[in-house]
């Protein structure tokens, strides 16, 4: 029987090859049904031969598009066309596939065992096996033909993407990987040539497949020139104004989820693949694209789906967001995660300065969100606590994106939001209170509010919603598994004190911890419980950071030694400025306001104005900015302790054995405390040098030399002449260069140091 079947299929593939028959069109297309349905694979150099025929070609490719004859019916690009006519397209694909006997008939039972398979039909077959054809006889075709004839084969295949065709999508993304991807610098110039084909594809990427065809063309290995023009020819086809239509647009419906994803997906891909950046170009020329999805965000034309706000809400997050990121290379290739340039960047000032205008957008959608629902609405109940209304993830991403403006622009966003998303805001935070990835990007904003010192927003927060008095009382109330707010209330408080512990008195936020007696008695607490989270009794590793069974030591990420461990008593904590936990918190190089120190500056400067220049020649006033401080061989030095000449200067001025002072300020240097320092200091706090605020002024003999507010070693009398003096005080009181890692000394040891050294300048 198989034999008869493989004769048959021979001999009609004879009759249909044979040249001294002349068969018209249908014929021909009537005997390829015929070799399409029998066992013959079509695989021999007689059916190549066969297909290189004039017009032959396009017979077979018309298997697999099934197009019907004449002209489509309606345009795809007729603006009246919704997205529901291409859903309903790829519904009409799928339903010739089956043949008519696989729906199950009247009074059948559909799960019986005889339609356990699909039976697929028989032009479902045919196009199945036509593209198997067509994919593996092209491989063999000659080089010259292909060159001749592969515009016309493009032109062919994307015909499946007419509303009326019928043709499977699985088969054009096999022709696309076989066929086109190999050949990609000749389809992209076939592509340039042709009005909106690349479109086509967007008004189907409902379809997995014809979304990752599209998501490959857009990654396709080419000359740079070659990829520069195809990303240039979907500019002027306005690739991302109809890719924006679809995500955005009144007739989006049915496309807005696709369409978002897929703009998600080439946000990432744009980020990293080289040129791609040129498709963002116009985003940031004309913002017409920013627009359409704020107006959606906004449902400004009151014809948009909630659904659909929330896909806008996401694509617009995504340009946002990593248009800014750093990106790295974490491939297993690479050592260690290397940075890599993002192609978007030069996008993103644009849009962040285009946004800031539409603030107020924003913060009505977050007002709207936090309206109370409707009395048929129940409540959403968790396992330890309910809430009225559910915190969706869409508007963690809107929040996101208020955050990034923020952080971004920190003085104009703040001064835009509108007073009462402040009260939405911390009213969310106690209302969700086991939701900890909306506490984390509440800290976030929080932390940029303190940072700035924004004094408007910090009224509205504190004074106006008394958010630090409920913070206070929500501590106090709830224990640890009342709530999951315990651990970010101590991180707030703990930038309050610190932030106020860097501001000068006249400060708002220092004004009102003042005379706030709530905060006066919670202090203690917060101290307490801050250190009670660094107190271990078990051996951790030492160099800073939150005590962690994870705590890394080396750079490399390699774990410390055993001998580098230790338990950690109260007594080592620091958590004040100029400490690794105030640096954790964003503290870097900031340091406790001085009011003696600034007062002293000002009257200093006051009295060289009045005197002249040589006022202050008997001597430095006391408490003076040491960042601005001049050499002077008769009094502190701000870099004495690392700069030979400075030492080389003290040592001839105090007439000594040389190599004697040498040995005191080597020894001085080694147990110098100078704390870490960062670039990028928080704007709105006062960044000063640590441990060298105040600077020493001998008057007369018997003179102590005040103490450093900002200083974490004590100072040291003062001797009987000027030159000592200033040789002994800076090497207690003046700080080094920033070091590459503190060393971890007690209070008692600093003071023992301390005596060690006096005793030597006296001897």
């Amino acid at each position: 029987m198989m034999q008869k079947k493989i004769s048959g299929g021979w001999a009609i593939e004879y009759d249909l090859l044979d040249d001294k028959k002349d068969y018209t069109l249908s014929e021909k297309i009537s005997l390829l049904e015929q070799l399409l349905d029998s066992e013959s694979n079509m695989f021999s150099t007689k059916v190549r031969d066969w297909l290189m025929k004039p017009g032959m070609l396009s017979i077979l490719i018309g298997f697999i598009t099934r197009v019907p004859e004449g002209e489509e019916p309606v345009s795809p690009w007729d603006s009246s066309v919704s997205s529901d006519e291409f859903v309903i397209s790829s519904n009409r694909r799928r339903d010739a596939l089956l043949a008519e006997s696989a729906a199950p008939k009247d009074g059948e039972d559909s799960d019986s065992e005889m339609e356990e398979e699909l039976q697929f039909s028989v032009e479902a077959k045919r196009a199945d096996k036509a593209a198997e054809v067509l994919v593996y006889q092209t491989s063999a075709f000659p080089e010259e033909f292909m060159d001749k004839n592969f515009e016309n084969l493009v032109c062919d295949i994307f015909k499946i993407f007419r509303l009326d065709a019928r043709g499977d999508f699985d088969n054009f993304d096999k022709i696309f990987e076989k066929v086109f991807a190999p050949r990609a610098a000749h389809l992209c110039n076939v592509l340039s040539r042709h009005e909106k084909m690349v479109l086509h594809l967007l008004n189907y990427l409902h379809e997995a497949t014809v979304a990752e065809v599209l998501m490959a063309l857009m990654r396709l290995p080419l000359p740079e020139k070659l990829l520069v023009n195809f990303y240039n020819h979907l500019n002027s086809e306005k690739f991302l104004p109809y890719l924006g239509q679809k995500l955005y647009g009144t007739n989006a419906e049915s496309s807005f989820e696709d369409a978002g994803a897929f703009f998600t997906r080439l946000v990432e891909l744009c980020s990293t693949f080289s040129n791609a950046d040129i498709l963002f170009t116009d985003i940031a020329r004309d913002f017409a694209f920013v627009n359409g999805l704020m107006d959606a965000i906004g449902n400004k034309s009151g014809r948009v789906s909630k659904e659909q706000q929330v896909a806008c809400i996401y694509a617009l997050k995504a340009l946002l967001v990593k248009s800014g990121e750093q990106l790295f290379d974490a491939s297993l290739e690479a050592y260690a995660p290397t940075p890599l340039p993002n192609m978007l960047a030069g996008i993103h000032d644009e849009l962040h300065e285009h946004l800031k205008s539409q603030i107020t957008t924003l913060c009505n959608v977050v007002l709207e969100e936090a309206k109370v629902k409707g009395p048929q609405e129940p409540d959403t109940v968790y396992s330890s606590y309910t809430v009225k209304k559910r915190f969706t993830l869409h508007r963690m991403a809107l929040l996101d994106i208020l955050v990034e403006l923020t952080d971004n622009s920190p003085a104009p966003v703040l001064s835009a939001i509108l007073p009462e998303v402040w009260r939405v805001l911390t009213e969310w935070l106690f209302d969700h209170k086991f939701n900890n990835v909306y506490h984390g990007l509440f800290l976030k904003l929080f932390k940029i509010v303190m940072k700035a010192n924004h004094a408007p927003t910090l009224k509205t927060i504190l004074s106006r919603y008394k958010f630090l008095t409920k913070l206070v009382r929500h501590f106090e109330t709830h224990g640890v598994t009342d709530t999951g707010l315990r651990g970010f209330i101590i991180l707030m408080t703990n930038i309050i004190r610190l932030t106020s512990d860097a501001l000068p008195a006249s400060e708002y936020i220092n004004t009102f911890l003042h005379s706030n007696e709530i905060w006066k008695n919670f202090l203690v607490v917060l101290r307490e419980a801050t250190i009670a989270q660094h107190v271990t009794q078990f051996s951790a590793p030492v160099g800073g950071g939150h005590i962690s069974p994870f705590a890394l030591h080396d750079a490399f990420g390699s774990f410390g030694g055993l001998s580098k461990c230790k338990p950690v008593n109260p007594e080592d904590v620091d958590i004040d400025l100029g400490s690794d936990y105030a640096n954790q918190l964003g503290f870097w190089d900031v340091v406790a306001y001085s009011a003696t120190a600034a007062g002293n500056k000002r009257k200093r400067n006051r009295r060289r104005k009045g005197k002249g220049p040589n006022a202050g020649a008997d001597g430095e006033a006391d408490g003076d900015d040491t960042s601005a401080a001049k050499p002077d061989n008769n009094s502190s030095n701000t870099h004495s302790n690392n700069n030979p000449k400075n030492n080389n200067n003290n040592n001839n001025n105090k007439g000594n054995n040389n190599n004697k002072s040498n040995a005191n300020n080597n020894n001085n240097n080694k147990n110098n405390n100078s704390k870490k320092t960062a670039p990028g200091t928080p704007p709105g706090l006062r960044s000063q040098q640590h441990n060298g605020t105040a600077s020493t002024k001998p008057t007369s003999n018997n003179t102590t030399t005040p103490t450093d507010s900002n200083s974490s070693t004590p100072t040291t009398p003062t001797a009987t002449t000027t030159t000592t003096t200033a040789t002994a005080t800076t090497s207690t009181t003046t700080p080094t260069e920033p070091a590459s890692e503190a060393p971890k000394v007690s209070a008692a040891d600093i003071f023992a140091m301390a005596l060690q050294r006096q005793s030597n300048t006296t001897n």
